[in-house]
């Protein structure tokens, strides 16, 4: 019979293991990233954080489906957070959902009337170009 053992990690432990994955995504090391990250959100899964990053790997690898399932989850831990709103509305957009892509953008812009945020900026971004691409046809 296998022993199961729990483990408790500190607030310390969990931010290092956080980095840690930070920086193997910086470095491109995508399966370690992720592997820490699922790791993460099964130890806590009320921290936004690896959500969000994990969502990031998942567009970057072009895996959709899963990045819009991981930042819907992100949203709902943090729905002021302008990178979360960004990546998931750049999801939906890239499905041409333009639906479900606007109310986030609208929170999105919102959150930056100025105009200084890079999120919210990058957020412009993305819907110029999903309305191009429309016009195009598709």
């Amino acid at each position: 019979m296998t022993e199961r053992r729990l483990i408790a990690l500190s607030n310390d432990d969990c931010e290092l293991m956080l980095k840690t994955a930070v920086d193997h995504f910086s470095a491109g090391r995508f399966e370690e990233a992720t592997r820490l990250l699922r790791g993460l959100i099964a130890l806590d899964a009320a921290d936004a954080r690896p959500y969000t990053l994990l969502g990031s790997i998942l567009i970057f690898r072009d895996h959709f489906r899963e990045a819009a399932e991981i930042l819907e989850r992100a949203v709902e831990l943090a729905p002021a957070d302008p990178y979360v709103l960004v990546n998931l509305a750049e999801v939906y957009l890239d499905g041409l959902r333009i639906d479900d892509a606007l109310p986030l953008l609208e929170r999105l812009f919102a959150l930056d009337p100025n105009r200084e945020s890079a999120a919210a900026n990058r957020g412009r971004q993305i819907l110029a170009a999903a309305h191009a691409r429309l016009a195009e046809g598709g």
